[in-house]
């Protein structure tokens, strides 16, 4: 991919994620929460079926892991994004950008707790910490 292409992408991505809670919020007026994400998802789903169709060959979960990873993977999404809509009914679209923004952090934090056996070493800290500071 060229250069510009890559920073289409970027700027694309950026403008789409950037006015996604703003969206969301304008959104809820016109429809309730979980019928609104459920549209979101199918759009979503939609345009990502047809890529991953004429880009990819693997395109079915072939393991019961694949399984599993699909089916854990739809129900954070499912539950997190739904009640996402649900909770910015309430507050303003900055304020759920900042909490849904930390989920990383949540993650890590879990993952900690949760997997003994994957702890950081040495320079994974400092490759943690430059994420961090540049999602800030």
């Amino acid at each position: 991919m060229t250069r510009i292409g890559t920073l289409a992408i970027f700027l694309g991505i950026t403008l789409l994620f950037g006015t996604a809670f703003p969206a969301v919020k304008a959104g809820l007026d016109f429809y309730p929460p979980l019928l609104f994400v459920a549209l979101r998802n199918y759009l979503a789903a939609a345009l990502l079926l047809s890529y991953v169709g004429l880009t990819m060959e693997y395109r079915m979960p072939r393991t019961r892991r694949d399984l599993a990873a699909v089916l854990v993977g739809g129900t954070f999404l499912i539950g997190g994004v739904g009640f996402g809509f649900i909770g910015q009914q309430f507050i303003a679209s900055g304020v759920a950008a900042i909490i849904f923004s930390l989920s990383p952090i949540v993650t890590g934090l879990l993952a900690w707790a949760i997997l003994p056996d994957e702890r950081l070493v040495g320079r994974d800290y400092i490759a943690v910490a430059l994420a961090f500071s540049a999602s800030r």
